[in-house]
């Protein structure tokens, strides 16, 4: 099977969809039967690590991520040529999160052609404060969104609350939507034992004797880093750490308890989880982020809003949550923070907990093979 990937970056880039993808491109190669050309744009240098998996970056041009923060890179009349002729000569066309202007000419190019194409959903609303932003990206949900999603062979989203979005109703969906959870790398994300846990604390030159509280993302608004702002200056006692990089850095914000890492590899964000008490996320709009079941894999209870605990139920249960909207929000994130700091007992039973559900449900070969199983099924009905 000759599959044509399209992103709108490369893994490299650092984002939560890029890296689903390179772990669902790589666990597919694996398979004898499985070639993937991956597209996506040059910002960053893509990393090659099986034969099986090519890299063709195209050029684009990145102004709104560097102006405005905004990831949303245009492709040039030559990358939209390399593009075409790598559709034309794939089985099938596997886009991740329909949006991107290369996503969106991969999929009405492909139909032309008459290619299968498949689609994995990620996000859903992102209610931006901007009125003006956040009115256009409901306009094209709502409209260019639903006719992509609603008429791709098939529409594979991650989460049910993104699912929901879209599609209140399934029957509102001709392709048939599957739901298929994200795997976490078990081998690189786990906990360790106290012993080491303190050799890495000296590593990184963290305070053992203060609760450490972890941000794993991009720095940008609809993380939520309005709320965890407030929240690193209520909580002066505890440590901060944000692993992540964008243009709202938490350094700007001058507050001693705050250390920032920035495009920190996986090595490191798997220590931090590991010396870290909770992970803090109260963001928007994403579905359920990969983030979430890293720190869970590696014994670290995570704090979201309630939208991402609904993102998937089975896991509802095994999270912390409160909501990341209204004037009262920072208040009940502080409450709720303080709350749960303040019961050590139940938090280290909860570190149990979470490492034992996320390393019995999530894995990367078992999402691959539910992939390969739409990939292949969308192939064989083309060819009949």
């Amino acid at each position: 099977m000759k599959i044509c990937l399209v992103t709108h970056y490369y893994d490299t880039h650092g984002g939560g969809v890029e890296i689903v993808a390179r772990h669902i491109a790589q666990e597919l190669c694996s398979r004898e039967d499985v070639a993937i050309t991956w597209v996506a744009g040059d910002v960053d240098i893509p990393l090659e690590v099986n034969a099986r998996l090519k890299c063709v970056p195209v050029k684009v041009w990145n102004i709104t991520e560097n102006k405005l923060g905004i990831p949303y890179p245009f492709l040039s009349f030559g990358a939209l040529k390399k593009l075409s002729r790598e559709i034309k000569a794939s089985d099938a066309v596997h886009i991740h999160d329909y949006l991107y202007p290369g996503n969106v000419f991969a999929f009405f190019r492909a139909r032309a052609l008459g290619k299968p194409v498949i689609i994995t959903q990620h996000i859903g609303h992102i209610p931006y404060d901007n009125l003006f932003i956040r009115g256009l990206l409901t306009l094209f949900n709502k409209t260019l969104g639903r006719y992509i999603l609603g008429h791709a062979g098939k529409t594979i989203f991650i989460s049910e609350t993104v699912r929901e979005y879209f599609f209140p109703s399934e029957n509102n969906i001709n392709s048939c939507p599957v739901l298929i959870p994200n795997g976490v790398d078990l081998d690189v994300f786990s906990d360790v034992e106290e012993e080491e846990k303190r050799r890495i604390r000296e590593k990184l030159m963290v305070d053992g004797g203060k609760p450490a509280l972890l941000f794993v993302g991009r720095f940008v608004e609809k993380k939520g880093l309005s709320i965890l702002e407030g929240l690193a200056r209520r909580m002066s006692g505890v440590n901060w750490f944000f692993a992540g990089w964008g243009p709202l850095d938490p350094s700007s914000w001058g507050l001693k308890n705050v250390r920032v890492f920035y495009r920190a590899d996986r090595d490191t964000v798997s220590s931090l989880y590991r010396v870290s008490d909770l992970l803090v996320l109260p963001s928007r709009g994403e579905g359920y982020p990969l983030v979430v079941q890293e720190a869970m894999a590696s014994g670290t209870p995570a704090a979201v809003s309630d939208e991402t605990a609904r993102a998937f139920t089975p896991a509802e249960v095994h999270l912390f949550h409160f909501p990341a909207v209204g004037e009262n929000a920072l208040d009940v994130w502080a409450d709720g923070l303080g709350r749960i700091l303040g019961d050590p007992e139940k938090l280290k039973a909860m570190r149990i907990d979470v490492k034992v559900f996320a390393r019995r449900t999530w894995c990367w070969k078992k999402c691959a093979e539910s992939y390969y199983s739409v990939l292949k099924d969308s192939i064989d009905r083309r060819s009949r």
